[in-house]
C-alpha cells in the first residue's frame, strides 16, 4: 500500500515567551515534512498576545510577563484571573483554529505544551473533539512527563501522548496512521491499550543530535516577535543534576550537536533572514567545553559575522583567554546559573560549583567585553536568613561585573525536580502521604514555616532594593516596566 501524505497542524497556545519564534513546533513540523506530509505550523501564542496587547485596557495587566506563568498554569487561578482577560481574544482565535482545521482539511493536530499552556490547550482540544471528532490529537512537550496526563488518554480527549523527544516518535506514529494502523507499539508514544483501561508505552532511546533537521523559519512572521533574534538549539539536557531542575527528567543524558552542524545552521539562517543575532535556547553552552571551543574557532576562522548569547555553567575550566575568543566570535552576553551566594545552599542544590569560580568567570567575561547575566533562586529549601545575607555579600563583591540579575519569582517546587520527587530529603512541609504540602495559593513552605511564600517575596523585595544602588537590570524578561530599557554593558559604571 502506497503511503499518502497526511495534513497536519502543529500548534503552540499561550502562555509562552514571544521573544522569538518557537523551536518546539518548528522541530516537530520540520521532521514531519521529511516524510512528505503537508504541515502547518501555528504559533497562536504570539498571535493571541498581539491581539490582547492591542485591545486590552490600560489598567489591565501584561499577563504574558513571565511573572504570570503560575497564574496561567494553576487551574483555579487561571479561571479566576487570566480567563476573564482573554475571553475575547480566545473566542476569535479558537474560531480561527476550527476554521483552519476545516479549510486545510487537517487530519492530525499536535499540541506543544508547557505547564503554562495547559489550560488553554485543554479548552482547544475539547472544541476540536466537538466540532472535528475525526481529527487525531497528539499532546507533546515537557509537561507530558507527568503521569496524570494519561487522564486525557483515558477520557479520549487525545489519541496519543509523546512524553519526551518527539521528532522521531511522531514520524513513526503518523506513518502508522497513514497506513490505517492504530499506532500502538510505537516507541516513545503513550496510547490507550485495546482494553481501554491501561496505557501502552515503550521508552524510546534518545535521538542522535546530527539526525535532527536544520531549521528554517519560513512559517513564522518574524516581525511579530519582540526581539530581532533567531533561536537555535545547540544541545539538549544538562551535564548537572541540580535538585531544583526538571531538565534531566525530560531530556535525559546531555547531548551536544557537532560544532560543524551548528555552524552550518548559523551560516544558512543568518544569510537567509538577514538576522545576525542568535539566542541559544539550551540549558548550557559549555556542557562539552571542547566542542564549544571548536565552534568558537570555526566562527573565528570564517567570515561569518554574527552575535550570540546563551546559558553557561560556572566552570573552573574557562579562562580569560577563552572569554576573549568568545568575544571575538560574537558573544554578546552569557547567563550564568549562580542561583545563590551561600556555598552551603549551592551544595544542597548539587550545583557542583564554587563561588570563587563564579567570581573568576564574571571578571573574565566582563573584561572580555561580554555582558554578565546571573540567575538567582530565592528561598531554596533550607535557605535561612544567614544564607540570604551571604548572597547579598557575594553580590556586593561581583556587581561591578554584572549587567542583569534574573531573580525570578522565588523557589517553586513542581514535577520532575528532585525536591518534588524526594521531598523528604529537604526542609519541606509534607502531607501525611509524604508528598509536598501546598497551601490554598499553591505555595510550599518549610517544616517550621520559616521559609514560606511571604518570606521568599520579602527577600525578593529586599534584594531588589539592594540592587537599586547598582546600574543593572532586574528581571528584564519578566517585568513590563523594564521592557523599554536598554541593556548596556557596564564598562565604567562602578568602581572597586
Amino acid at each position: 500500500m502506497q503511503n499518502i501524505a497526511m495534513k497536519i497542524g502543529i500548534i503552540l497556545l499561550p502562555m509562552w515567551s514571544t521573544n522569538s519564534a518557537p523551536l518546539s513546533i518548528n522541530y516537530i513540523g520540520t521532521s514531519l515534512r521529511q516524510d512528505g506530509h503537508n504541515v502547518h505550523l501555528w504559533d497562536y501564542n504570539v498571535l493571541m498576545r498581539k491581539h490582547y496587547d492591542e485591545s486590552k485596557r490600560p489598567e489591565e495587566s501584561n499577563i504574558w510577563d513571565g511573572s504570570y506563568a503560575l497564574d496561567w498554569e494553576y487551574n483555579e487561578i487561571y479561571h479566576k484571573k487570566i480567563n476573564p482577560l482573554i475571553e475575547k481574544t480566545k473566542k476569535i482565535y479558537f474560531n480561527k483554529l476550527l476554521a483552519d482545521i476545516e479549510k486545510y482539511e487537517i487530519e492530525v493536530i499536535g499540541f506543544s505544551i508547557y505547564a503554562s499552556c495547559m489550560n488553554l490547550t485543554i479548552e482547544a482540544t475539547r472544541l476540536i473533539r466537538k466540532f472535528h471528532p475525526a481529527v487525531k490529537i497528539i499532546y507533546g512537550g515537557p509537561t507530558m512527563t507527568r503521569v496524570e496526563m494519561e487522564y486525557f488518554l483515558i477520557t479520549k480527549d487525545v489519541d496519543a501522548i509523546i512524553p519526551n523527544e518527539g521528532e522521531f516518535a511522531v514520524r513513526e506514529l503518523v506513518k502508522a496512521w497513514e497506513k490505517g494502523e492504530t499506532g500502538q507499539g510505537v516507541t516513545g508514544v503513550k496510547m490507550l491499550s485495546d482494553n481501554g483501561k491501561s496505557i501502552d508505552f515503550k521508552f524510546r532511546p534518545q535521538a542522535k543530535m546530527e539526525d535532527l533537521p536544520i531549521l528554517n523559519f519560513d512559517d513564522f512572521d518574524l516581525s511579530l516577535y519582540s526581539e530581532e533574534v533567531l533561536p537555535i538549539m545547540m544541545s539538549r539536557g544538562c551535564v548537572a543534576k541540580c535538585t531544583f531542575c526538571d531538565e534531566p527528567n525530560y531530556w535525559g543524558k546531555f547531548r551536544w550537536r557537532s560544532p560543524e552542524h551548528i555552524f552550518k545552521e548559523l551560516e544558512i539562517n543568518s544569510k537567509k533572514y538577514g538576522i545576525t543575532f542568535f539566542q541559544s535556547m539550551d540549558s548550557l553552552l559549555n556542557g562539552v567545553l571542547r566542542d564549544f571551543k571548536k565552534l568558537v574557532d570555526l566562527i573565528n576562522n570564517s567570515d561569518l559575522n554574527i552575535q550570540f548569547a546563551g546559558n553557561v555553567r560556572v566552570s573552573k575550566y574557562m579562562d580569560s583567554n577563552f572569554f576573549q575568543e568568545l568575544k571575538r566570535a560574537g558573544c554578546r552576553y552569557l547567563v550564568f546559573g549562580l542561583e545563590c551566594g551561600s556555598q552551603r545552599i549551592l551544595d544542597l542544590m548539587k550545583k557542583n560549583i564554587k563561588l570563587e569560580w563564579a567570581e573568576d568567570n564574571f571578571k573574565a567575561s566582563y573584561e572580555a567585553g561580554i555582558e554578565v547575566h546571573v540567575n538567582l533562586i530565592i528561598g531554596f529549601p533550607g535557605e535561612e536568613e544567614e544564607d540570604f545575607q551571604m548572597t547579598l555579600a557575594f553580590l556586593s563583591k561581583v556587581m561591578k561585573y554584572i549587567s542583569v540579575v534574573n531573580l525570578g519569582v522565588g523557589m517553586s517546587i513542581g514535577h520532575g525536580q528532585d525536591v518534588f520527587i524526594n521531598p523528604e530529603k529537604y526542609d519541606i512541609k509534607l502531607n501525611e502521604n509524604g508528598t509536598v504540602f501546598y497551601d490554598e495559593n499553591y505555595q510550599w513552605m518549610s517544616k517550621s514555616g520559616s521559609n514560606n511564600h511571604e518570606v521568599r517575596q520579602n527577600r525578593i523585595k529586599r534584594i531588589r532594593n539592594f540592587l537599586k544602588q547598582y546600574k543593572c537590570l532586574v528581571n528584564p524578561q519578566m517585568d513590563s516596566e523594564y521592557k523599554n530599557q536598554e541593556v548596556t554593558f557596564l564598562s565604567n559604571s562602578l568602581q572597586d
